[in-house]
């Protein structure tokens, strides 16, 4: 009996058996995930379960499926949780080298921490975003539009040096690659009340009219 229940304990974990499995949880998610969204989920915990036990608990289809369960709670507004399946999709997005879809997953923590006015964690998850994308991405727009991101979260902290220091940082991209783009004009408007903020006046007024010149000329253009 018990080399009987050894092959038997074998074979049902064996991975041919596992992968199957897998493949079948996933299947019955995608299908439960616009009607019935808790057995959804369920499904999506019973492949990660079989992914762990046949010792793939970093690998990439385990953050992808932490990445669908994200989709589902946010959703139902489980903000603890999706946090705890981003983080744990990030942190396997890291190992793999994946430094964008990493990067992803700090924003949107950072988001939900935005949201829920805790600025100070969100300021620290959009810095790793921005660290993230620049090994990929560095000196882009859209690594420009990340450090406004992140000037932002320290204007409204009142930190204005360094929401400053992120500013220009997107600025020496954004004037030298696209300086009437609305995506300018957002970072010279914050400029310009991060200048008002502190009494700069006539400074402030300077940015300002930087932004009415960008929207004159998006006017002109169309």
């Amino acid at each position: 009996m018990k080399i009987g229940a050894k092959f038997f304990f074998k074979k049902r974990n064996n991975p041919e058996t596992i992968a199957a499995k897998v493949q079948y949880h996933l299947l019955q998610a995608e299908c439960c995930s616009i009607e019935n969204q808790d057995n959804a989920i369920n499904h999506y915990y019973s492949a990660l379960n079989y992914l762990k036990l046949s010792k793939q608990r970093d690998s990439l289809d385990v953050a992808f499926i932490h990445t669908e369960i994200v989709i589902i709670l946010r959703e139902q507004q489980e903000w603890h949780s999706v946090i705890y399946h981003l983080l744990e999709a990030k942190k396997i997005f890291q190992k793999h080298g994946r430094n964008l879809d990493a990067a992803s997953c700090c924003d949107s923590i950072g988001t939900i921490h935005h949201s829920n006015g805790d600025v100070e964690s969100a300021s620290q998850y959009y810095g790793q975003m921005v660290a993230f994308e620049e090994h990929q991405i560095p000196n882009t727009l859209s690594i420009a539009t990340s450090y406004v991101a992140v000037g932002e979260m320290f204007l409204e902290q009142g930190d204005y040096f360094n929401a400053m220091f992120e500013f220009r940082r997107a600025l020496d991209i954004q004037e030298r690659d696209a300086p009437l783009s609305s995506g300018t004009a957002t970072t010279y408007a914050n400029i310009a009340r991060l200048h008002h903020n502190l009494g700069n006046r006539r400074t402030a007024q300077k940015y300002r009219n930087r932004v009415i010149q960008i929207e004159v000329a998006e006017t002109l253009f169309r």
